[in-house]
């Protein structure tokens, strides 16, 4: 069976959109952040956990997860695109609007749609590290 009409997402594509979603978190910005998902787009993060899905539920994701933060810095150290698809290798370092600095690591898988949005997102990292380094 041939998909001949359908033509696949430039990597190019895929990339900028993986580029703003992490610029956007830099940024503290939150409708930039949303904006780089699909209306109905979802996240699974962390892996596990329910799906966090529309523009409303990510919107109180960022919130809640972003809200707490001065300031965070995204290492991309190593990134992965084939077509749609993707897998980052990140580290993140920052400062809570406390003074308590903290960093963590993981890895996201995003599957981006035909619009050059987020239709998936799959964050796998451990949040009990991020935890304990704020309650400490």
């Amino acid at each position: 069976m041939s998909n001949q009409n359908i033509m696949p997402i430039l990597p190019e594509v895929t990339q900028k959109t993986i580029e703003d979603h992490y610029a956007a978190i830099h940024a503290l910005d939150l409708d930039a952040w949303v904006a780089t998902f699909a209306q109905d787009g979802q996240s699974y993060d962390p892996v596990g956990t329910p799906s966090i899905q529309g523009h409303a539920a990510l919107t109180q994701f960022f919130q809640n997860m972003f809200g707490q933060f001065q300031n965070v810095e995204v290492t991309k150290e190593s990134m992965f695109v084939v077509e749609n698809q993707a897998a980052v290798k990140w580290a993140a370092t920052g400062v809570t609007k406390t003074g308590r600095q903290f960093q963590c690591e993981g890895i996201d898988v995003f599957h981006i749609n035909d619009s050059g949005k987020i239709q998936t997102l799959l964050a796998y990292w451990n949040p009990e590290t991020l935890k304990k380094q704020l309650q400490s």
